[in-house]
């Protein structure tokens, strides 16, 4: 083992800022694409802000009983890609940094994705090209370990020769006994929301897809932010690991 920093999510739909974080910060972001696909979730919706409030951007899928993410297939029965592109025309273009994201993004809307997942990473791909920051993800699919909310990070930490877990949220939903008998930490992510400029709001609203984000501010600016929030998280990480 070693201190490759691990972390694993669900490929999302237009992600929020603390799942990119979350990649920012980990040496190896592992997508959690064999696992059932769930609508109440963010892996085929995210929300961005408009005039009229927030909005749900969602892509209709194929939905059939206990699919797994990599298997659901996207709907085309209905023009969802215009109202997407529509509705993010109308509520940044007038944002300085709108047009080269916009671009990229009219871009993909014209391809015709068969599954959601390849749609899903596409656009994280083009959010850390856009930003000019590398980054390494892995399918767990690819991994082939077993089922079970433990069981299977534990085997992921293995097949990648990781003992630092890096977790969003609450932990609960893990056995902490298992990951101490392998030697495996759990570190919080311990995101912090940046606050910046939004136009359709007096009061900041935080959870929204990176998009409103990346349309209302430079790529510079949120590029910084990130890599400062992985220097913070190593310095974190750093003194953590000296007190065991």
């Amino acid at each position: 083992m070693n201190t490759t920093l691990l972390s694993i999510h669900q490929p999302n739909f237009m992600p929020w800022i603390g799942l990119i974080n979350k990649i920012v910060i980990s040496d190896i972001f592992v997508i959690l694409d064999d696992v059932y696909f769930s609508k109440s979730q963010f892996q085929n919706r995210n929300s961005v802000l408009t005039a009229n409030g927030t909005v749900y951007l969602s892509v209709p899928v194929k939905k059939k009983a206990h699919e797994f993410i990599n298997k659901v297939e996207i709907s085309y029965d209905t023009n969802w890609r215009k109202k997407h592109l529509e509705t993010l025309y109308f509520s940044y273009k007038k944002c300085n940094q709108f047009r080269p994201f916009f671009e990229r993004l009219e871009g993909i809307y014209q391809k015709d994705y068969k599954f959601l997942i390849d749609l899903n990473i596409e656009i994280i791909k083009n959010i850390f090209d856009y930003l000019d920051i590398n980054f390494k993800i892995i399918l767990s699919s690819e991994l082939q370990v077993g089922l079970g909310k433990t069981t299977r990070i534990i085997e992921i930490c293995k097949k990648i020769y990781s003992n630092i877990y890096i977790y969003g949220g609450d932990s609960n939903y893990l056995d902490r006994s298992q990951f101490e008998e392998k030697r495996i930490k759990l570190i919080p992510q311990n995101f912090i929301h940046p606050i910046y400029y939004q136009k359709h709001s007096h009061e900041f609203v935080k959870n929204l897809s990176i998009v409103d984000w990346i349309f209302q501010a430079s790529k510079q600016e949120i590029r910084s932010y990130l890599l400062n929030q992985k220097e913070r998280f190593a310095i974190e990480l750093k003194k953590q690991l000296s007190l065991v």
